[in-house]
């Protein structure tokens, strides 16, 4: 009989033990799920994502703070705790919903969320933005002509295209036109563009008359750059190299690109923005001769 009550008394006890065991559990940590499969790849030019999902804290969630690692550095974007409205959202702060925008995506970025939850359980979530990176478009050998050689003068940088006299005025291309090719009695072996054209009253005997060129003139600004320029010319360095850059001579720039020789290289941005460079292959001495020239320009966006 003692044996019998000696028993129920540890089965009473193991059974407060298991009950107590059950009631104390410690609630799981947070989970943090993006709605957006990793990596996300952004679309060339494109700088900034929003990102979508949910934390589910059972203990109810405390903090949430992230971080934005692009190349070698670490950048905390906010720490939060206000789960009511705005970006993180809930009604009960254990299932909350997040809206984030990320800005200023140069490079490929790790995004981080991390959360804490009211029992101080830590968990995070790490999301990767993969960049496409712009590149430029390279026409090679471009061979304009002079006003008295039958090889176009005209140039379309964007599309690599060369124009004659006639082909310009027939196809109305005058808008398509950046750089234009001609021998100065003083300034040599020179490209402008086509406000300066205009502004020097350049007409190639009348075939092609100032008036043609409507009232606003394509300005293609240039500046004087190295062969190093040209041969490690990437999207952003082309960029960065024009800021400052003077317009041709015909409107007092410091280094016009005129008297050009073999090597010779100029960075250029056109009237709609597109920024590139050139390096002058081959030149003529001669109204009658040519220019070769090798050129990069940025891609579209």
């Amino acid at each position: 009989m003692k044996k019998l009550t000696f028993l129920l008394g540890l089965g009473a006890i193991c059974a407060a033990f298991l009950f107590n065991a059950c009631t104390d559990e410690v609630n799981p940590a947070p989970t943090i799920t993006f709605d957006e499969a990793s990596p996300i790849v952004l679309a060339a030019g494109v700088t900034s994502v929003t990102l979508t999902g949910t934390i589910v804290a059972e203990a109810k969630l405390k903090e949430v703070v992230v971080t934005k690692t692009m190349g070698l550095s670490e950048t905390q974007l906010g720490t939060y705790n206000d789960f009511s409205s705005g970006t993180f959202t809930s009604t009960d702060d254990i299932n909350v919903n997040f809206r984030y925008d990320v800005d200023g995506i140069t490079e490929n970025t790790t995004i981080k969320f991390t959360a804490t939850d009211k029992d101080d359980q830590i968990s995070s979530q790490s999301i990767e933005i993969q960049v496409t990176a712009l590149g430029l478009i390279t026409h090679s050998g471009i061979e304009l002509g002079a006003q008295n050689n039958a090889t176009g003068s005209f140039f379309a940088s964007f599309e690599g295209n060369i124009y004659t006299t006639g082909e310009l005025k027939d196809g109305n291309h005058y808008d398509d036109i950046d750089i234009v090719y001609y021998f100065g009695a003083s300034n040599k072996q020179a490209l402008f563009s086509p406000w300066s054209i205009v502004d020097n009253d350049i007409s190639w005997s009348g075939l092609v008359p100032v008036a043609n060129w409507g009232d606003s003139p394509n300005q293609t600004m240039f500046k004087k750059a190295t062969e190093a320029d040209y041969n490690d010319a990437t999207y952003t360095s082309v960029q960065e190299l024009a800021v400052g850059a003077n317009l041709d001579y015909a409107n007092g720039g410091e280094e016009p690109p005129d008297g050009l020789d073999v090597n010779d290289v100029y960075i250029f941005v056109t009237a709609d923005g597109k920024y590139g460079i050139f390096k002058v292959t081959a030149v003529g001495a001669s109204n009658s001769d040519t220019i070769t020239i090798d050129v990069k320009i940025q891609e579209e966006e």
